[in-house]
């Protein structure tokens, strides 16, 4: 019965799952070639190569010394000098970030050594945070913010959301339902049927995450995966110790969980209501709960599970070692609630199903 029922969703739904599939990649190109950056500037990856292992300030001498050099050995009319005045005062912009860090680290530490007249906000309710944190660095920038851009993007909900539909279709097609419900192997083809659907899912997630990793250059300065999240700009102020590596499994780990929740939810619902109408119905009420939810709390974001969440505001509101934070679990509550009250009022077939 369950070869019958995958040949029949293959030869009759096939062309169909492909072409939602095509769209989505196609769309993802487009993101990707509206958000890579074009940032190969050659002098100013030499200068983050040769200063890696220097502590700041000898960092600080460092590039003093090289723009007194350009100064004094190039014509400041060409294009050689030009190209080292822009990489040089990139890379002093990237050091002072990574200045006012460190004193945030001090002046957490000593009470001293504060480089700017302002302290991030929330720095006292934060500043054992600040006590823990690594030293940053001076790194490329371009390329980390490039792949944050294209997390934002998170399509792979939406590809399941829409699959699992075309799934109840070929299922009503089919009278699979009557099938299973009669049938010895019911079980059994409802593990099949959600260890597909999460395996893909999976597969998605792991596509999604290299297609970024590469596209957005992180490949060609792996080197720095061991500095302080601290050295990325937009994420100086978080009190997260951890190092970009870490970061970039943080991200992968939760790409998982939001798609993985996202998938067994649409399941649970695609089994009960068993019409297409309904299972939208019922998936957009959640959605719009969620994005409600979100709206209200936005610390949430850590498990929104439909792909409307933000890795950046993730990292920085639930932090490395309490990514389930009290937001969070009161979330799942309330979400476990709601899909609970609009399946019980909604009117569907009575026969029930195991996952209800």
């Amino acid at each position: 019965m369950i070869s019958q029922y995958l040949n029949h969703v293959l030869k009759k739904n096939g062309i169909l799952v492909f072409v939602v599939i095509v769209v989505f990649v196609l769309l993802k190109m487009c993101i990707i070639n509206s958000s890579v950056s074009n940032y190969t500037d050659d002098i100013f990856d030499s200068l983050i190569r040769e200063t890696y292992d220097l502590t700041l300030k000898e960092k600080e001498n460092y590039i003093n010394d090289k723009q007194e050099y350009v100064i004094n050995n190039f014509d400041k009319d060409s294009i050689e000098y030009h190209n080292y005045e822009q990489a040089i005062t990139l890379y002093i912009q990237y050091l002072n970030n990574a200045n006012n860090v460190k004193g945030y680290i001090d002046f957490a530490l000593t009470g001293e050594g504060l480089r700017l007249p302002t302290l991030p906000n929330d720095f006292y309710a934060n500043i054992n945070g600040f006590k823990s944190l690594d030293t940053p660095n001076v790194i490329h920038q371009a390329q980390y913010q490039c792949f944050l851009q294209l997390q934002h993007f998170f399509y792979i909900p939406i590809v399941m959301l829409v699959l699992i539909a075309i799934l109840i279709s070929a299922n009503s097609e089919y009278g699979i339902y009557k099938i299973v419900n009669i049938s010895f192997k019911r079980k059994k083809y409802y593990v099949m049927e959600n260890t597909v659907l999460l395996l893909f899912s999976i597969v998605l997630v792991i596509t999604n995450f290299l297609l970024d990793f590469l596209c957005s250059g992180l490949d060609k300065i792996s080197f720095t995966f061991d500095s302080s999240v601290q050295s990325i700009n937009m994420l100086s102020e978080t009190t997260v110790n951890c190092s970009i590596g870490q970061f970039l499994w943080l991200v992968l780990a939760v790409d998982l969980v939001i798609s993985i929740n996202s998938v067994l939810i649409f399941t649970i619902i695609a089994h009960y209501s068993r019409e297409i109408k309904k299972y939208f119905l019922l998936s957009f009420c959640v959605i719009i709960f969620v994005s409600c939810i979100k709206s209200i709390a936005p610390k949430t974001e850590s498990v929104c599970l439909f792909g409307i969440t933000d890795i950046y505001k993730v990292f920085v509101n639930s932090g490395w070692s309490n990514i389930l934070n009290t937001n969070s679990l009161f979330f799942y509550v309330a979400l476990n609630i709601f899909i609970a009250l609009i399946l019980f009022f909604c009117k569907t077939r009575q026969e029930k199903c195991m996952y209800v």
